[in-house]
């Protein structure tokens, strides 16, 4: 079988590109049989190069970036890309608009697992732009059938997060407050009903575990991202 090339577009963080890169090459292996490795260009972005435009909102500057390293993935032999940060994907529609391939979005590989569990309610944390606006949320209404709601954090919550615990994150060394409030904010969104979580940002899968907050109650994008990464790119979807 061969097994198509994907271009990984990364570094938004290294933390979660490096275990990202190992997830999808595991999944593949998991399917075909050791030694067979996923095929993947990757690209991993300097902090200045995509970081600070997400800071600074400069959205189209971020499109810009995204478009034109995809295109050079392409060229490469790129047969669909993929965007590693959930946060990013509010350019998805730009760039999948520029591309003559499909861009593998996260929101649908994480609708799936919504979706098969039955989960009426799901909540949602991340960066701010993931809480606030719709891009990721909106999908994951569009993409899971059965799904209803899905519930963030309160605006004062958003901001602790944004401004507390994401350059913590970005840093790659939180503390155990950060850490804990972290878990505290999970177990508030199932108090409001969420019947999961999604960890809707790359590298919270560091932070927050199965066992601070119960089995069952995380799904991780990133986890679900790299299973459908490798799943398009052995056919089976």
């Amino acid at each position: 079988m061969a097994i198509k090339t994907v271009g990984f577009l990364g570094g938004m963080t290294a933390h979660s590109t490096v275990p990202y890169y190992t997830q999808i090459n595991e999944h593949v292996a998991a399917i075909l049989g050791p030694p067979n490795w996923a095929s993947i260009i990757m690209y991993s972005f300097a902090y200045e190069e995509a970081n600070a435009l997400f800071m600074a909102n400069d959205w189209a500057g971020v499109a810009a970036k995204f478009i034109a390293t995809a295109k050079n993935m392409r060229t490469s032999g790129a047969q669909a890309i993929v965007i590693g940060c959930n946060a990013g994907h509010k350019v998805f529609d730009a760039l999948q608009d520029a591309m003559d391939v499909p861009v593998l979005h996260i929101a649908d590989a994480t609708a799936q697992t919504v979706q098969k569990r039955g989960i009426k309610k799901v909540g949602l944390l991340g960066t701010e732009p993931v809480m606030r606006d719709d891009f990721i949320k909106k999908r994951l209404l569009e993409k899971a059938e059965g799904l209803q709601e899905v519930v963030v954090p309160e605006s004062d919550e958003i901001d602790h997060l944004q401004n507390k615990v994401m350059p913590e994150v970005a840093a790659g060394k939180v503390s155990e407050e950060q850490r804990l409030w972290m878990v505290n904010m999970t177990k508030k969104l199932v108090e409001r009903g969420a019947e999961a979580v999604v960890l809707g940002c790359t590298d919270f899968q560091f932070i927050i575990k199965a066992k601070d907050v119960g089995e069952g109650v995380l799904i991780d994008t990133m986890e679900e991202h790299a299973r459908y990464i490798a799943e398009w790119s052995v056919g089976k979807i």
